[in-house]
């Protein structure tokens, strides 16, 4: 890439290495190679196209100057319904919801599966996720928790 080899030339973006002019045919010698994929994305190499990977959003595309391409590949925070760090860490469906949240490469960069757990029996309300009560004639509590069936309940009988 450039006007001519005696006035300069570069490597075409997404590659490293240096054009020299030489005195022979084909009078220059061209130590151009192709930049692997950076973290964060997947592929063969930039000009070929990288895909930031699944969880993460944004692009790359090839450059000029070292490092000879722009990555805009970050990790998607999780999603409503879920607690951790970001997808590609992992996220948790938040207690009182069962489910799961897997990591993917198309908009929203997730898929969630994460949803509220009814009510169990001898209880009543929305969901656990936004509290249940104990029937009349029954004394106890229903609390949400993280693992299957997703909450704790001591609802029980009352005595006469």
């Amino acid at each position: 890439m450039g006007p001519n080899v005696p006035t300069g030339c570069v490597c075409s973006p997404g590659y490293a290495g240096d054009v020299y002019p030489e005195a022979a045919s084909p009078f220059y010698t061209s130590t151009c190679s192709a930049v692997v994929c950076p973290s964060r994305a997947s592929g063969i190499d930039v000009p070929s196209g990288c895909a930031c990977l699944p969880g993460y959003s944004g692009t790359v595309t090839p450059t000029a100057a070292n490092p000879y391409y722009n990555s805009t590949c970050a990790p998607v925070p999780c999603p409503a319904s879920s607690t951790g760090v970001d997808v590609p860490s992992g996220c948790t469906c938040v207690s009182g919801f069962s489910g799961t949240v897997t990591p993917t490469q198309t908009a929203a960069y997730y898929f969630s599966t994460c949803h509220d757990t009814p009510c169990p029996a001898n209880s009543f309300g929305i969901s656990v996720g936004q509290g249940c009560t104990c029937n009349p004639g029954f004394s106890g509590t229903v609390t949400s928790i993280t693992v299957s069936p997703f909450y704790s309940t001591t609802c029980a009988p009352v005595a006469c």
